[in-house]
């Protein structure tokens, strides 16, 4: 599970002790863009392409399910 904070001042992903990670970006939650950096972002943050990391579910709101492909 990944809480979102989209439109923030910093970019940024942290990893809880239950798993679940927590992005801020600075891209907006408009036409998908914030989506979009939170893959990227999460992408980064475990070293693998942006293409490993989808979104599977919830795609309005702050909390989102993530499919992560390491292949």
């Amino acid at each position: 599970m990944v809480r979102a904070h989209p439109g923030s001042r910093r970019e940024e992903v942290r990893r809880h002790h239950d798993g679940s990670l927590e992005v801020w970006t600075h891209a907006r939650a408009i036409e998908g863009r914030a989506n979009d950096e939170i893959c990227r972002l999460i992408a980064g943050f475990l070293g693998l392409r942006r293409s490993s990391v989808r979104l599977v579910s919830v795609a309005r709101g702050r909390l989102k399910l993530v499919e992560i492909k390491d292949a």
